[in-house]
């Protein structure tokens, strides 16, 4: 496959060896967390004691713990982009999946599944990883991804990253015409279909739930196909674990009869929140959470505090 193309002082930076790009990314995270850069300490430290009713020492190394997560998202996901196609494919060969069985319970039903995509560490990387025996048919399932707008370099991240991993993969942009009859076809054919979930993209139809005690939004429109399909919803996000990556998928959750998704939203909601807390200072979607806080607030005409 041909490089793609990246400044000389980048493409120097993503031929180091890992451990060694995690290193910069521990001075990096440090030096923006001590500045304050973009709010990564006075930010994310009041917010964490909210959610998570943690004193502020443990607040502070959370907070800190985020600031380097995202440094480290940052190389891993320019280390594909930009990088030698060899060490990525490497990783993508010792990553692994956890949580096959309740996926193949999930496709046992003939309805798909809808893949609800958290971020933790580079998601992308599930798209180099390879389901083990006795589940490697799923290996050969069309992966669409549902794109919150059309971004061309995203786009051209994840075609490389999917074909770096040979991995089918369909695009379905909300807002297009054909989203949704795109999305209803791939889970009638029995195929996977990922919604990123950390964000409502503006005019997005949204379903109020509860995460961290407080109000907050979901996008709604696949809780309402997956109610109006009957196709079971999975939360899927990625961890780091070693110099490779774990994809942690969960137990179905089933959408109710006739509720239009409020059920599965709220399901949903807890399933997340409890991802998040298994480790929090890996979530990479803190701010987005203190965003959907306030639009959930302005949603109920109830102050922010």
């Amino acid at each position: 496959m041909k490089e793609i193309g990246a400044p000389p002082a980048l493409r120097a930076l993503l031929w180091l060896p890992t451990p060694l790009r995690d290193l910069l990314a521990v001075l990096a995270a440090s030096g923006a967390w001590l500045l304050d850069r973009q709010g990564c300490r006075s930010t994310l430290m009041p917010l964490l004691r909210q959610a998570l009713a943690c004193g502020r020492l443990k607040a502070a190394a959370l907070s800190w713990r985020a600031t380097f997560n995202a440094f480290q998202y940052w190389m891993d996901s320019a280390g594909v982009m930009f990088g030698p196609a060899g060490p990525t494919r490497r990783r993508g060969e010792r990553s692994r999946f956890d949580g096959a069985p309740g996926l193949h319970e999930a496709l046992a039903g003939g309805r798909g599944a809808l893949l609800a995509a958290s971020f933790h560490a580079c998601f992308y990387f599930a798209l180099l990883t390879r389901f083990e025996a006795p589940y490697q048919a799923f290996n050969q399932l069309p992966l669409h991804l549902v794109l919150p707008r059309r971004d061309a370099m995203l786009m051209a991240f994840i075609e490389r990253i999917a074909a770096l991993g040979g991995r089918r993969c369909g695009l379905i942009v909300m807002g297009d015409a054909a989203a949704a009859v795109q999305l209803s076809k791939a889970l009638k054919r029995g195929e996977l279909v990922l919604c990123m979930v950390d964000s409502v993209p503006d005019g997005a139809a949204v379903s109020l739930v509860t995460m961290f005690g407080r109000p907050t939004l979901l996008p709604a429109g696949f809780l309402m196909m997956a109610s109006r399909l009957r196709a079971p919803v999975l939360t899927c996000h990625t961890e780091r674990s070693g110099g490779a990556f774990v994809t942690r998928l969960s137990a179905p959750l089933w959408p109710a009869e006739d509720d239009g998704g409020a059920a599965l939203g709220d399901a949903l909601a807890a399933a997340l929140e409890h991802n998040v807390r298994r480790r929090p200072g890996a979530w990479n979607s803190w701010l987005s959470l203190r965003q959907r806080w306030q639009m959930a607030a302005d949603l109920t005409l109830q102050p922010e505090s």
